[in-house]
Formats: C-alpha cells, sequence, structure tokens
C-alpha cells in the first residue's frame, strides 16, 4: 500500500507543471575584434595555465544580464583605455559573450545601464576580466508620480488638472507640428489606474505618454490663438501638489463670480423634488467616490468658482445652510463651514442636483458636469453614467 501511494506521488510531481520561466535570453557578443598582442600577461599566464590555471585565462566566458522590470532596454559598452570598442542595444534578459581573460587588459570595461519606462536609469561598470556570470539591474521607482489627470470647461475657459505626490519639474512648449503645446514632467512616472485621454472645451485630445524617465502632456487644441497660464499649490488634505494649467482664446472675457452667482440665481430649483434626489442617489451610485472627491478639493481651475457658487446658492434655499445625508448641518455662510461642504459635496442633500440643474443650461451639458464632479473621466465613459442619472429623472 506505501508503494503504491508513493507511485501516486511521483505520478502527481512529474504531471505539476513547473514554476513559470520567462523568455529565453538574447545572444549578443562582447568580444572586440582587436587583439591585445603578447606581453608579459601572456607569460605569466603561461605559467599559471601549468599548474591548473588554463580555463581561467582561456575559456570562453558569458555573463548573463537580467533586469527588475524584466523587459528593461538595456545599453551595453566595451570600453578599452576608455575608447569604445563595442556598443550593443538589447532588451533584458541577455547572454553576452566575453573575451577570455588572456584578451583583456587592466584598461578593460563593460558598462551596463538598464532603462525602463517609470523607472530610474541604472548604470553599473565591470572589469572586462572579473564580471561575474550573472548580473541582475534592479530599477528604482521615479521619485514623483502623477495621481490625477483632470480637464473642466466652463465658461469659455478650459483648465487641464495635475496632481503630483512631489513638487514637478515641468517645461511647457507649444508644438510647431500640430496646433496646442506638450507639457513634459521631469522624474516622474503615471500612478493613475487604467486612465486614458480626456477632451473637451479648447482641448480637442489630451493624452499621456512615459517616455523613460520622463512624463509627456500632448494637449492639441486645433487652433492656434490661445493662452496658457499655470497656478501651483499644495494641498495639505490630499497632501498633493495640485497644478492647474488654464487656456483660453486671446482677448476672451472670462466669468467672474457676480456673473456665475446670477446664472445659478436664475436657475429654478427646488430641493425636495423627486427628479433631482433620484438624479443625485444616480450619480453617487455610478461614480467612483474618491473621483469625485478628487475632483471637489480646490484645485485654482474655473470650475472651483462654479463649485463655490453652487454651494452658496443651495445654502440660499435652505436659510443659510446645507445638510450633509448623514444629518449634519453645515453653513454656508461660515467660510470654515462652506470648504467643509464643499470637501463632502457629493453627499450634499440637493448639490449634485442643483449642479445637473446647471448644466442643463450649457451648450454641452454632459461635458458641463464631468467637468463639475469627474473631470478625469473621458468623454466616453461619462456619457452613459449621465444618460443614466438623466432617465431616473425622467429625461
Amino acid at each position: 500500500m506505501r508503494r503504491t501511494i508513493s507511485y501516486l506521488a511521483l505520478a502527481l510531481l512529474v504531471a505539476l507543471p513547473g514554476p513559470a520561466r520567462g523568455r529565453e535570453p538574447d545572444e549578443i557578443s562582447l568580444v572586440p575584434k582587436e587583439s591585445v598582442g603578447w606581453g608579459l600577461r601572456n607569460m605569466g599566464a603561461g605559467f599559471t595555465a601549468v599548474f591548473g590555471r588554463y580555463n581561467y585565462w582561456y575559456a570562453d566566458r558569458f555573463v548573463t544580464i537580467e533586469t527588475v522590470p524584466a523587459d528593461s532596454q538595456l545599453q551595453l559598452y566595451y570600453l578599452r583605455s576608455n575608447f569604445q570598442k563595442i556598443f550593443v542595444r538589447a532588451e533584458a534578459p541577455v547572454r553576452a559573450e566575453l573575451p577570455a581573460r588572456i584578451q583583456t587588459t587592466n584598461k578593460d570595461h563593460v558598462i551596463v545601464r538598464a532603462s525602463a519606462n517609470g523607472f530610474k536609469t541604472k548604470e553599473a561598470t565591470y572589469p572586462a576580466a572579473e564580471m561575474p556570470e550573472m548580473i541582475v539591474l534592479k530599477l528604482d521607482a521615479l521619485p514623483n508620480s502623477l495621481t490625477f489627470l483632470g480637464l473642466s470647461a466652463l465658461g469659455g475657459r478650459t483648465s487641464i488638472g495635475l496632481h503630483t505626490t512631489e513638487e514637478a519639474d515641468f517645461r511647457v512648449m507649444k508644438s510647431k507640428t500640430f496646433p496646442g503645446f506638450t507639457l513634459s514632467l521631469s522624474e516622474t512616472g503615471d500612478g493613475r489606474q487604467g486612465a486614458g485621454s480626456i477632451s473637451g472645451g479648447l482641448v480637442e485630445l489630451a493624452e499621456l505618454t512615459q517616455l523613460g524617465e520622463d512624463l509627456v502632456l500632448r494637449i492639441e487644441t486645433g487652433r492656434p490663438d490661445f493662452e496658457v497660464r499655470s497656478k501651483h499649490r499644495y494641498d495639505p488634505i490630499g497632501k498633493e501638489h495640485v497644478y492647474s494649467f488654464d487656456l483660453n482664446r486671446e482677448g476672451a472675457q472670462l466669468p467672474g463670480s457676480g456673473q456665475i452667482r446670477r446664472e445659478f440665481d436664475r436657475i429654478s430649483y427646488s430641493l425636495g423634488a423627486a427628479c433631482n434626489q433620484r438624479f443625485g442617489s444616480e450619480l453617487r451610485a455610478q461614480l467612483d467616490p474618491a473621483q469625485v472627491s478628487r475632483a471637489l478639493r480646490p484645485a485654482g481651475s474655473i470650475a472651483d468658482l462654479y463649485r463655490r457658487e453652487a454651494m452658496k446658492r443651495l445654502g440660499r434655499l435652505e436659510r443659510g445652510s446645507v445638510k450633509t445625508l448623514s444629518g449634519e448641518s453645515l453653513r454656508t455662510g461660515s467660510p470654515l463651514e462652506l470648504e467643509m461642504a464643499l470637501q463632502t459635496g457629493a453627499q450634499v442633500k440637493g448639490y449634485l442636483g442643483l449642479l445637473g440643474a446647471f448644466a442643463r443650461t450649457q451648450p454641452d451639458p454632459a461635458l458641463a458636469l464631468r467637468s463639475l464632479i469627474a473631470p478625469e473621466l473621458p468623454a466616453d465613459e461619462f456619457a452613459p453614467i449621465y444618460a443614466e442619472a438623466e432617465a431616473a429623472c425622467g429625461r
């Protein structure tokens, strides 16, 4: 019986798949064509070879180079007396042939440089005669990360918002190949999850590309007559650096807080109307609360003015205060309580319904509402959410 169990266990072990392996290393050569010539090194090698050191001097040698992450790009240099003899580009992992030690000098070195999108480039230098058989280069993550990219288009102004974990070193350059500009953030990775391109207002397309250590935002406007102004602030609540890039047509008149207030005062809105309640409930059910929370934090964009005036209008409808779904009452006349109400806007009764009523007065209602509560969502993702909220309201 024991023998039967042993045979069964052996059969199961054979049948089980082994550990997953990556692709086989590419074969490359780091052997210079030029010989180092004959000298005292050869005499010493010949003498020690007699005493069992033949393979040390004359055997073929190979080094396997792997990286973390595994698909990093490699640049390999073979230098002799600081002159480059060989340069090879490859994708990790690789298996490199090295010259026999007798064909190297004390001035021969191999430089291995590894790079991958979203990681810092790493470089290591080895004496050619003493390279190990296995090298694993672990790349470090970039020191800065983009956590938010959003777009709002209201009142003739289009704002692009970015949040980063550290203060960003960025460059803005007007493009010569397309109407628009590029924004490059040095040593910054894209820390968002599954986010796509965004568009709206003056922006036909805003798309991110990771180029090594730089994160490049391509912004296509479709026309060259625009101005770009940037703002920067630190958000102590989210512990993030917040950047806003405002795009205006040259000479355009932008609305002030007084004009925005009058726009909201002209809206006929009832807090207790079933339509407005269903509209807000549907949005809360469909949207990611974290995304809405990020959108409602002040960012210095024009959307901040609209959200603030909307909350004040809601307070005027309710005798100077608003109520959250949990029953908390906040006075909109108090600067501190107004800020608290704005930060928890999605949980304030009637607030989402009022923003929806305002959006219906705009030329593109879906874009207006997306600008206010979900600026990081692409238009094609927000459209069905808005349609379901409107359907819940009987529209």
